[in-house]
């Protein structure tokens, strides 16, 4: 995995502290989940070719971040990638869905805005993908 994928790794860390639920689990999961479609940078690719290049700019932009939903999500990923994670997890894709809803925006926001020393990577990185 990259830097950016780490960076993603240590984000989902600090957001799942406290949530419950085995958080080491859902940190390998979700950075699964990210290398099924190559990765962060791959996950934005996959946002705009799905149509979806509004929701993945708004968790870029520092703007409030649009709402994902689970059908959007599995189009994104994909069901056997959405499988994987909720069975990494010990939960059923119903159960997965929402959080990944919940927890995708705030991820790529972190390390958007360079929380954990990513220096704003994605958002460049978007910035470039746009042009």
């Amino acid at each position: 995995m990259g830097l950016l994928d780490g960076l993603a790794g240590q984000a989902l860390k600090g957001l799942m502290s406290g949530q419950g639920g085995d958080m080491a689990k859902w940190t390998s999961g979700i950075q699964s989940l990210l290398s099924s479609v190559g990765g962060v940078d791959g996950a934005v690719k996959a946002f705009q070719a799905n149509g979806l290049e509004k929701v993945i700019a708004s968790w870029t932009g520092g703007s409030s971040p649009l709402p994902i939903n689970a059908d959007q999500i599995k189009k994104v990923f994909g069901n056997p990638a959405i499988q994987q994670l909720a069975g990494q997890v010990g939960l059923t894709p119903e159960t997965v869905l929402p959080k990944l809803a919940e927890f995708l925006p705030k991820v790529v926001a972190m390390l958007s805005q360079g929380q954990g020393g990513a220096g704003g990577l994605l958002g460049k990185a978007m910035g470039f993908l746009g042009k």
